[in-house]
């Protein structure tokens, strides 16, 4: 048989396999689907759509949901169809239609049983639009749901994406890893993982790099940001070329959106570093970063390096009473720094609250 015969008989079969597909899978006449609602009922034919959607016919699926949504005996499960085809629009990328749906139910039919999951999907619609600020409201309200762990690793996922999208990365991060531990299968987990490595690639600056670094050391997103910075540093066209020393320190451990964020002040680098460091993981866990569950508060800490010198504690002081967010600072460690930072944040009317033991401090400020 010739190449060009092998072609031809290859173009015919596919044909074939087309029709065969378009002949086992009929398009809906309205008239006789209307017939079938009113002898099956709603419920029926709704769990008939669901199942074709299930086996793959979803474009099938959501003809029937139209019909029944138009008919009369539709409205006894109307907010489960505008879920069920929100779902549909939304995995065909189509989000403007899937917002409007679920909007729909989720805005007729609050109190529902399908409720739940249509603020879950209109949630991720608003991300894949482009829009996380009408996409974290929504995902805040369901931490208030009870959950179980798979649930809250998805949920912690679909935060990271919406300040991925908003174009916070690090915040994004942190969400990733409050997610890996949570998710139920490998593959979730290997997907987030993914994310992660997309971030640490593309998304961090190269300012941003070391800090990660330091922040996530003992974990994959640590490793990746080590090793992107490893690569960064040997590449004479960027800034961190032949860098050596300890990473930059100054940097905000993003935990959510909050009113009002805590300076801390700590030696990160320089002699104290060692004790700087045990005394940033206390932070951590008392601003609760690192929870085992949701309940609670979200602190952000904006983090600054002390370098465990009078001068390097009144920059950081200053820095942080000039910062908007920060409401109140605690730190320093040494005493000559943190009778410095006292000074600063006493001009500026910022309260704090000292972490060393020398006396006198805690009567310099506000």
């Amino acid at each position: 048989m010739t190449n060009s015969a092998v072609r031809a008989l290859g173009a015919g079969l596919a044909l074939l396999a087309l029709l065969s597909a378009c002949a086992s899978a009929p398009a809906v006449r309205e008239e006789d689907e209307r017939a079938r609602i009113a002898r099956e009922g709603p419920q029926a034919t709704l769990d008939r759509a669901k199942a074709l959607y299930d086996e793959g016919e979803g474009e099938r699926a959501q003809a029937i949901l139209e019909i029944l949504l138009a008919s009369p005996s539709g409205r006894k499960v109307e907010p489960e169809i505008l879920f069920a085809i929100g779902r549909i629009e939304f995995e065909r990328g189509r989000y403007d239609a899937a917002a409007a749906r679920l909007d729909r139910g989720l805005r007729d039919y609050p109190n529902s049983d399908a409720a739940f999951e249509t603020q879950w999907l209109l949630a991720r619609v608003h991300t894949r639009r482009g829009h996380p600020e009408l996409s974290v409201p929504l995902l805040k309200s369901l931490r208030r749901q009870g959950l179980t762990d798979g649930e809250k690793g998805r949920l912690n996922q679909d935060f990271a994406e919406a300040y991925e999208v908003a174009g916070n990365p690090m915040t994004a991060l942190w969400w990733y890893q409050r997610a890996d531990p949570l998710l139920a299968t490998e593959a979730e987990r290997e997907d987030a993982r993914e994310r992660v490595r997309r971030i640490v690639e593309e998304k961090l600056s190269p300012e941003q790099l070391p800090e990660v670094a330091y922040l996530y050391r003992d974990n994959l997103i640590g490793d990746l940001a080590s090793e992107r910075l490893a690569a960064l540093r040997a590449e004479p066209a960027t800034p961190l070329y032949d860098m050596t020393g300890s990473p930059a320190a100054d940097y905000t451990l993003p935990t959510g959106p909050v009113e009002g964020a805590i300076g801390v002040i700590l030696p990160l680098t320089g002699p104290q570093a060692s004790y700087g460091a045990r005394l940033l993981r206390a932070v951590l866990l008392a601003g609760g970063a690192f929870r085992a569950d949701d309940d609670g508060p979200i602190v952000e800490l904006v983090l600054k390096d002390s370098k465990g010198t009078a001068e390097g504690a009144a920059r950081a002081a200053r820095a942080l009473a000039d910062d908007e967010r920060v409401a109140a600072i605690v730190g320093p460690v040494v005493p000559a720094a943190a009778q410095s930072a006292a000074e600063v944040a006493e001009s500026a009317g910022v309260p704090m609250i000292t972490l060393t033991p020398a006396a006198g401090v805690t009567a310099v400020g506000p």
